[in-house]
């Protein structure tokens, strides 16, 4: 297989014993062949592993990784030849063929006219070079045998299934709709128009799972939609029975779509109804945003980021949205099984009542214009999380629930400390953690951040983050986070489990320090980097009546408008700056601003003014950027974070923790560690391809 992608043999002047295998592993495919996935490669490797017995079980398993590693986008040559045959107008048996309707890796799906009853079908056509494979004509007659036994109204459903010389055959409903992946390419889908949806293929997959079958392939593609967008279940070719042994997954197979698999699939551990509905979490997520939530073109990023990355929040993107709607996604997609949710049914009831309670009848017009009706009554930011009527209300989620445990990184997370400990003693830093998309930037500041709440009482920790459309329309976006945080603005981010409890109460509780420090240090930043409004009704909440600071904000006006005010940028530096002075007294800051390469030139400019007046003060500044994105600059112009690096690296020495340029020990220490917080059969020749790439 490698010789015919490649032209040449893989060992070309290599020496190797008559009896022993080659010397080393297989040369990586990507070299000679950019073009193709990483998910090649991989095959490749695994097929020609020294050890027998960490090679593909079978020729059917190195058949199906290579189809899926190509994609199913992607068409097979022979395809068409081997499906010349069933051209417009053939027969087989009752059904006319009538067009082409769609293809993939292993089978094509045509439009056929049933004359004995006279109703149009889609009759799927198993590719005749895989029918002849024993083992994958099973797993197609287990397919058939799980449609048949099921018979839901959302389960699209079985007419008709035989064997020949020309291959398999399965016909079945025929809609014509499309699926949901062509849906949500045209953008995120209304929250009424979701839930609906939602509804119709949460009720076929309890049916599923209550038959003791997990689907183990929930994508948008495999969500079929009619004329009048209702929602059916389909493809049922890789799901698991879990009461029959013969639909086990063999060791070290690779089974389902890694865009949508749960972290115990990926690991090749046990699959259970949970498995789905994380799946189904990653589903929701991409029509709500229109995006995919890990979104990476190669796969070991994606596999890293479904292993021990939360989704995204959708609170600070997606504000038309309810925030209990992220906390329902956190728990679905929590990176332990038990800490999801125990059955799809309950998933649905949540998103339910984070939609502020709906009901299903009426047709689905109807029940559309009521979900958007109730979408603004659920808006209220200091909404509970969802709990069931009468119920006690649901603890909030810690982050170590949404999260896999941190691993590897134990030097940087060092030096990271030894910055605190500078800190602490009175003397301010700055340090940037670099590297590409998925190289764990965020998830080492997030664990740094945990260790120094954990080791240090008095520290504050405050993050912003920058924006992708933040670089003109947006001025001052991370530095109105920092403060909001400061000045106890908490509850969003509790409420998705983005802070621990601990961390919202130290926030809270510093609410009068910080308060007074901008009342007195730093009126200007009222309405300016902080809405005045806002900052009254938090303080007047957690305040005794008469605390004098309180009444000079009143003074202010600042109960008046929450508009941000235009002031001059000077004393809006200074003023931010006093501001962090006079709190760092009492109560060190850390300050972590993500996603830098996205800074707006207004927080560029007020970050290289706060650099110079760091020396002497409690104060860390801990951003994260992605260096290839700054040395490409901005618009023809240099980036506007060049400046203050340079500044930086001269009065702070060396200011970079690189996460791309690291030992080889170190990353390969760091990819196995990762790998096995779960029981798996990874072999060494996988772990070590998986870090080359």
């Amino acid at each position: 297989l490698y010789e015919m992608l490649t032209g040449e043999p893989p060992f070309i002047g290599v020496g190797r014993s008559a009896a022993g295998p080659h010397p080393r592993p297989l040369p990586a495919l990507h070299e000679k062949r950019p073009d193709l996935p990483l998910a090649v490669d991989l095959v490749l490797q695994k097929a020609t592993h020294p050890e027998p017995n960490n090679r593909f079980t079978d020729t059917l398993a190195l058949a199906v990784a290579f189809s899926r590693a190509l994609g199913e986008a992607q068409e097979v040559e022979d395809e068409e030849k081997d499906m010349a045959d069933l051209a417009p107008g053939r027969r087989i048996r009752e059904y006319e063929v009538r067009e082409k309707f769609a293809s993939g890796a292993f089978s094509t799906i045509y439009r056929a006219y049933q004359t004995a009853v006279r109703r149009e079908v889609a009759m799927k056509v198993i590719l005749p070079k895989f029918a002849d494979i024993p083992e994958f004509m099973s797993r197609w007659e287990a397919e058939a045998h799980i449609v048949a036994r099921m018979e839901h109204p959302h389960i699209v459903p079985l007419y008709d299934y035989w064997r020949d010389a020309g291959g398999i055959y399965l016909i079945m409903r025929l809609l014509r709709g499309g699926n949901l992946r062509s849906r949500v390419e045209r953008g995120p889908l209304p929250p009424g128009e979701i839930f609906f949806i939602l509804s119709q293929v949460v009720s076929a997959l309890d049916a599923v799972h209550q038959h003791g079958i997990v689907h183990r392939d929930l994508k948008p593609s495999n969500i079929l939609l009619d004329e009048q967008g209702n929602a059916y279940l389909s493809d049922f070719g890789i799901a698991k029975d879990l009461e029959v042994d013969a639909y086990e997954t063999h060791p070290g197979t690779f089974i389902g779509s890694p865009a949508y698999m749960s972290p115990e699939q990926l690991l090749n551990a046990t699959v259970t109804r949970q498995s789905d509905i994380y799946s189904l979490g990653i589903i929701l997520f991409e029509l709500l945003t229109g995006r995919h939530p890990f979104e990476t073109d190669n796969l070991a990023p994606l596999i890293q980021k479904h292993l021990s990355e939360p989704l995204p929040s959708l609170l600070e993107n997606y504000q038309h949205l309810p925030v209990a709607v992220d906390w329902v996604l956190s728990r679905a997609t929590a990176k332990q099984p038990e800490a999801r949710y125990r059955d799809a049914l309950s998933f649905l009831e949540d998103f339910e009542r984070a939609l502020g309670g709906v009901t299903v009848e009426g047709g689905r017009d109807r029940f559309i214009s009521a979900v958007e009706s109730t979408i603004e009554r659920s808006m209220d930011r200091s909404a509970e999380p969802p709990a069931a009527a009468g119920a006690a209300p649901a603890a909030y989620p810690s982050p170590a629930a949404m999260a896999a445990p941190f691993v590897g990184r134990e030097r940087q997370l060092k030096r990271l400390a030894s910055y605190l400990d500078q800190v602490v003693a009175g003397e301010g830093h700055m340090v940037f953690v670099t590297g590409g998309a998925g190289r764990g930037k965020t998830s080492l500041l997030d664990q740094f951040t945990r260790q120094a709440l954990a080791g240090h009482e008095q520290v504050l920790v405050a993050r912003g983050v920058c924006h992708m459309t933040g670089a003109e329309g947006d001025p001052y976006l991370p530095f109105r986070e920092l403060l909001g945080m400061l000045t106890g603005d908490v509850d969003v981010r509790l409420r998705a489990g983005r802070i621990s409890g601990e961390h919202a109460r130290r926030l809270q509780e510093a609410l009068p320090v910080v308060g007074q420090a901008i009342v007195e240090q730093g009126p200007e930043l009222i309405d300016a980097l902080i809405p005045g409004r806002d900052l009254f009704a938090r303080s007047r909440a957690s305040l005794p009546k008469g605390a004098g600071w309180l009444d000079q904000l009143l003074e202010l006006g600042a109960v008046g408008g929450s508009s941000f005010a235009l002031t001059e940028r000077k004393r809006l530096f200074s003023h931010f700056t006093a501001v962090l002075h006079e709190v760092a007294q009492s109560r060190p800051l850390i300050l972590i601003l993500d996603d830098l390469q996205w800074i707006d030139s207004a927080s560029a400019a007020l970050l290289f003014h706060l650099s110079r007046s760091l020396r002497g003060h409690p104060i860390l500044i801990a951003g994260a950027y992605r260096r290839e994105e700054v040395a490409l600059g901005r618009e023809d112009k240099r980036h506007p974070l060049e400046k203050l690096l340079s500044e930086s690296k001269r009065t702070f020495g060396d200011i970079w923790i690189n996460l791309a340029e690291l030992p080889e020990a170190e990353e390969l220490h760091f990819v196995n560690t990762l790998l096995d917080q779960e029981p798996n059969r990874f072999s060494a020749n996988f772990r070590h391809s998986l870090y080359d790439h």
